[in-house]
């Protein structure tokens, strides 16, 4: 299919004027400690349009080394992935506030990391980057000097190098 309505596919679930944040943190189990978080949040979250997603990791991820590409943290058998969706401004604070209390929680259960498709508002900032990308940081900065000096391919929230 085209790449425009390959990315077009979500839209529907995601409409614009909607409100988003979400974050996201590798897992070591899935266990009962994880489902008693799972259950306390979702009976507090403060809107029905919000989610919480466990991912199982594994398969073919696995067979790369650490270190063997940017993807780091490919022992990690799951990832959690909060993602808050509301409508109205004035819920921001509420909405923000359950999907970082979740995550700070979770990360007792964590090996470290996040997949940064769901980074939050970077707020973390280089540091996050760092554990995200794990051995492979210093390296993907020295390519992308390298390669792309001027700054030409970046994000507005997750570039390594400026």
């Amino acid at each position: 299919m085209p790449f425009v309505v390959a990315q077009s596919l979500f839209d529907p679930e995601y409409p614009d004027g909607r409100r988003y944040y979400w974050k996201s943190i590798y897992l070591s189990d899935a266990d009962d400690a994880l489902s008693d978080l799972l259950d306390r949040y979702m009976a507090k979250r403060p809107s029905l349009l919000s989610s919480i997603d466990v991912w199982a990791l594994g398969g073919r991820m696995r067979i790369e080394p650490e270190g063997g590409s940017a993807f780091a943290k490919r022992d990690a058998p799951f990832l959690l992935g909060v993602e808050s969706n509301w409508e109205d401004a004035a819920e921001d604070d509420a909405n923000i506030s359950w999907t970082r209390d979740m995550i700070d929680e979770a990360s007792v259960l964590s090996p470290g990391g996040t997949y940064l498709n769901f980074p939050g508002f970077v707020e973390e900032g280089e540091q996050l980057l760092r554990d995200t990308y794990g051995a492979s940081y210093d390296r993907l900065r020295e390519v992308k000097a390298k390669y792309d000096p001027d700054n030409v391919f970046r994000s507005t929230l997750t570039n390594p190098v400026r």
